[in-house]
C-alpha cells in the first residue's frame, strides 16, 4: 500500500485529494495533512510516507523549502509539487532539489494518478538500477523540457499526444503545455509539426518515397492533414517542392 501525505493550508483542495484517494482504499492510504511547511517536514519525518504532495505556497515555511529539507533526509520519498502557480521558475527550482513531479491546480484525477504511477514507476527502476535510472548530475541541469523536444525529434513518426510527453518529464499535462508554451515561445503541437514537416522537406529533396510513405514517416496518418499543414508551414505542396528540387 502507498502511503500519502498530504501538505496542503486550503481545505477544499485538501479533501479533493483526500478523497480521490480514499476510493481507491486499497492500494493508497492517506497518513495525515500538513498546514504548513514546517508540519509538512515533521510530519514527513515521523512518517516516512511514500509520497508527499505539496503545496508551494504554505504558511511558516513554503512548500519548496519543506521539500528541500524532506529530500536531504529522505531521498527515496517520492516530493509532488501541487500548485496554482504556473511559474517556470518553481519548475527549475524542483528540478534542482531533485523533486519528482509538478502538478499546476487544478489537476484532473486522472493526471495526478497518471503522474503519481510515473513516478512510482521511476523509483522502483532506480531502486533496481540507481545509476541508469538516476540519469547522473547533469540531466538535473538541463532545461526540463528539452528531454520532451528530444523526445519529440526522435519519434516523429509515433503519437506525440500531451500526455505521451508529460509521462516523459512527470508534469501534468496541463502544466507541461504551459511551460512548453512559456520557454518556446510555441505551442506543443506547433513544435511537433514544425519539426514533422523539415523532416518531410529532407525525405523529398533527398529520399525517392513517394508522398504518402513520407507522410507516414513523418506521423502523418492522413495524406490531406499532411499536405494543409505543409503548406502552412512552406507555402508550398509536397509536390510543388518535390519538382521544384528536381527542376534544379
Amino acid at each position: 500500500m502507498i502511503t500519502i501525505l498530504i501538505a496542503e493550508d486550503e481545505q477544499i483542495e485538501y479533501r479533493y485529494l483526500r478523497d480521490m484517494f480514499l476510493k481507491h482504499p486499497g492500494m493508497y492510504r492517506v497518513l495525515d495533512n500538513a498546514l504548513t511547511g514546517r508540519d509538512a517536514v515533521d510530519m514527513a519525518f515521523k512518517y516516512r510516507p511514500d509520497v508527499v504532495i505539496m503545496d508551494i505556497s504554505m504558511p511558516v515555511c513554503n512548500g519548496l523549502e519543506a521539500s528541500l529539507i524532506i529530500k536531504e533526509k529522505l531521498p527515496d520519498t517520492i516530493i509532488m509539487l501541487n500548485t496554482a502557480y504556473a511559474e517556470f521558475e518553481f519548475a527549475r527550482k524542483a528540478v534542482e532539489y531533485h523533486l519528482d513531479a509538478y502538478l499546476l491546480k487544478p489537476s484532473s484525477e486522472e493526471e495526478i494518478f497518471r503522474t503519481l504511477e510515473g513516478c512510482l514507476r521511476k523509483r522502483q527502476s532506480t531502486a533496481s538500477s540507481p545509476m541508469e535510472a538516476d540519469g547522473g548530475p547533469d540531466m538535473c541541469e538541463k532545461d526540463c523540457i528539452e528531454p520532451v523536444a528530444e523526445y519529440i525529434m526522435e519519434h516523429l513518426a509515433e503519437d506525440l499526444s500531451l500526455r505521451t510527453l508529460s509521462e516523459q518529464v512527470h508534469f501534468s499535462p496541463s502544466y507541461l503545455s504551459h511551460l512548453f508554451h512559456e520557454k518556446r515561445g510555441m505551442t506543443i503541437r506547433h513544435f511537433i509539426n514544425q519539426k514533422r514537416i523539415e523532416y518531410s522537406v529532407q525525405l523529398l529533396r533527398h529520399s525517392d518515397k513517394n508522398i504518402k510513405e513520407i507522410a507516414s514517416a513523418c506521423g502523418f496518418s492522413n495524406i490531406s492533414h499532411f499536405n494543409r499543414v505543409f503548406k502552412l508551414h512552406t507555402g508550398k505542396t509536397p509536390v510543388e517542392l518535390r519538382k521544384e528540387n528536381r527542376d534544379i
